[in-house]
């Protein structure tokens, strides 16, 4: 499952969950560029 979503600070990010018989046994994380950023697309 991927959740993605912005946080209180703007920033946009990504969840990875992986689920083995409904629990999560694994996950990951990434961050966008930081709002104002010169990698922010503005979006």
């Amino acid at each position: 499952m991927v959740i993605n979503y912005r946080n209180q600070a703007g920033q946009l990010v990504n969840e990875v969950l992986i689920f083995n018989g409904g629990l999560v046994v694994s996950g990951w994380g990434t961050y966008g560029p930081e709002p104002g950023s010169a990698g922010d697309a503005g979006a």
